[in-house]
C-alpha cells in the first residue's frame, strides 16, 4: 500500500517496479492490491491522511482513475436497487466471475424492472372517439368519466386522411398544454383513428381541447384537426 500511496522511499520503489517487470506474479499481486485499495477508497476505509494520498498520488494515473469511476458507478447502482454490490477486486478473480455477472445482470435486470414499473401506468384504461371540430353551444360536450380506478384516459380521435407521422397535445381551458406526445394510427372498418393514451392524472375533471398535428415536407409540425372533450368525476 505504502508503493500505491506514494508513500514507499524511492530505492524501494526502484526495488517495487523492478520486481515488476522481471516478476510476471507480481504485477498481478500489483493489480489486486491496487483493486483492494479503491474498495477501501469507496467504502471509506482510509484515514484521512491515506485518502489525501490516495487521491493525489494514486489516482494521477488515468486508468487508475477509470478503476474508480466503474467501482463507484457499481456501488451507486447496487445501492440504488437494494441488490448486493461486488467489490472491484473480486471481479478480477477467475473463481468469481461467474457469480460477478451474475450479480451484474442482477442489477441491470432491478434497474429495467424499475424504469419500466416507474413508466408504467397503473390502473384501468377509460377510452372516448373523438370527431375533430369545434362543439358549438347547441351541441353535446364528449364528456368522458375519470373516477380513482382509472389509469389512462384513451383519446381516439377521428380521422378522414391519415398522413404518415402525427402528434396529439392536449390543452385545458385556459388553452395551457397539460399534455403531449407521439399518436398511433389505428384503422378498424375503414375508419382511421390517432390514438394517444394520456394519463389520468393529467387530466382532472374540466374541459380540453386535443390538438392534432401532422409532419409536413419540411420537417415542421401543423395543426391538422382539433377535438373538444370535457372530463367529469
Amino acid at each position: 500500500m505504502q508503493y500505491l500511496l506514494g508513500q514507499a522511499g524511492s530505492e524501494e520503489s526502484s526495488s517495487f517496479e523492478e520486481r515488476l517487470i522481471t516478476e510476471e506474479d507480481f504485477y498481478d499481486e500489483l493489480t489486486i492490491a491496487e483493486d483492494e485499495l479503491i474498495d477501501q477508497y469507496l467504502d471509506d476505509d482510509l484515514t484521512g491522511l491515506e485518502r489525501e494520498q490516495f487521491e493525489s498520488h494514486f489516482l494521477s494515473s488515468p486508468e487508475r482513475r477509470q478503476k474508480v469511476r466503474f467501482g463507484s458507478a457499481l456501488l451507486q447502482t447496487a445501492d440504488r436497487n437494494d441488490s448486493p454490490r461486488v467489490p472491484v477486486h473480486l471481479l478480477r478473480s477467475r473463481a468469481i466471475v461467474p457469480y460477478a455477472v451474475l450479480v451484474l445482470l442482477l442489477v441491470v435486470g432491478i434497474g429495467l424492472w424499475a424504469i419500466w414499473s416507474g413508466n408504467k401506468v397503473a390502473g384501468k384504461t377509460a377510452v372516448i372517439t373523438l370527431l375533430p371540430g369545434a362543439t358549438r353551444s347547441d351541441q353535446p360536450v364528449n364528456k368522458i368519466s375519470s373516477s380513482a380506478d382509472i389509469g389512462v384516459i384513451q383519446l381516439r380521435l377521428a380521422l378522414a386522411n391519415p398522413q404518415e407521422t402525427y402528434r396529439v397535445k392536449v390543452v385545458n381551458g385556459d388553452e395551457t398544454e397539460v399534455w403531449s406526445g407521439d399518436g398511433q394510427l389505428q384503422t378498424e372498418d375503414n375508419h382511421n383513428f390517432i390514438v394517444a393514451n394520456v394519463p389520468a392524472q393529467s387530466l382532472p375533471t374540466g374541459d380540453y381541447r386535443a390538438l392534432l398535428t401532422r409532419k409536413v415536407a419540411d420537417g415542421s409540425f401543423e395543426e391538422a384537426s382539433s377535438y373538444s372533450f370535457r372530463v367529469v368525476p
